[in-house]
């Protein structure tokens, strides 16, 4: 009888040591995620899963792309939950938030995101501009202009964007903030002519008509100069070089007259007839 009992254990023990493998493996990954589920508390510890925060990452985006928005939250939260720092699956959450106008959950992962970023790129780009928006339009105006500000350097060439941002700021009181921002614009775009008015009317607006003039009669050299005085100190050869440019303006016109001058001069040689009715005209004009 004991013979029997000790075959039967024998026969069933894989069985039981595989049930209880597969059962830990289960339990510990649900135990990432049961830890680690709620994105607002702190993490301090390492990342804790990659293979498996891409897994989520991968099944959000097949929900994300059937149009099953609140199925990808869920998905890009368990990515995020089993690695922290997976800074594609914070953006896609964050630009999910966005497109179902859940703005107040958007913010604090675009930050997160913006945080994470060494370079630029076209994602930083969007998300910077994005967040100072939101920021913006909810009158978060202390926390906005940093953002814009930081927009415009990383996206010199949207002009757009600067007249948005300086306006809006305008229209709610918060004037230095648009000075601010359309003299970054100025140093990125310094050939824009319509940034120098717009920041003229404003520092008029603002009864800072010494600030005005100083601002539209100044040059781009103008600037570089400034600049490198800033950073570096005064640059002796800006001043030759702006001196040198004097120069070459006044010995371009003084050849500009040279050159009119032989080119009279020819036309007398080519045409002998020239000064005879010149003399005719003069007698006419006497009678």
């Amino acid at each position: 009888m004991n013979f029997l009992k000790a075959l039967a254990y024998i026969s069933i023990a894989p069985l039981l040591s595989l049930s209880i493998y597969s059962y830990s493996q289960n339990d510990g990954a649900a135990s990432v995620l049961e830890r680690y589920g709620n994105l607002d508390i702190e993490r301090t510890g390492p990342t804790i899963d990659a293979d498996l925060a891409q897994k989520y990452y991968r099944r959000g985006n097949t929900y994300s792309n059937l149009q099953r928005h609140e199925e990808a939250v869920e998905e890009y939260r368990k990515a995020i939950s089993a690695d922290p720092s997976f800074s594609e699956a914070i953006r896609s959450l964050a630009n999910t938030y966005f497109y179902l106008e859940r703005f107040d959950e958007a913010k604090p992962l675009l930050a997160r995101f913006i945080a994470l970023q060494n370079q630029p790129s076209a994602a930083l780009i969007a998300s910077v501009s994005t967040l100072g928006k939101l920021e913006r339009e909810a009158g978060n105006y202390e926390i906005s202009i940093s953002y814009d500000l930081r927009a415009i350097e990383l996206d010199p060439l949207n002009d757009s964007q600067v007249h948005i941002m300086a306006n809006t700021y305008n229209n709610a009181g918060e004037a230095d903030k648009a000075i601010a921002v359309y003299r970054a614009g100025t140093d990125v775009m310094p050939g824009n002519a319509f940034f120098d008015r717009s920041l003229g009317r404003i520092l008029e607006q603002e009864n800072r008509t010494g600030e005005r003039g100083q601002q539209l009669g100044q040059r781009p050299y103008h600037r570089a100069e400034r600049k490198q005085q800033q950073q570096h100190g005064p640059d002796p050869g800006m001043g030759r070089a702006v001196s040198n440019a004097g120069k070459c303006v006044a010995e371009e016109s003084s050849a500009r007259r040279l050159a009119a001058g032989l080119k009279r001069h020819i036309d007398r040689r080519q045409c002998p007839d020239h000064g005879a009715a010149r003399e005719d005209v003069d007698e006419e004009s006497e009678t």
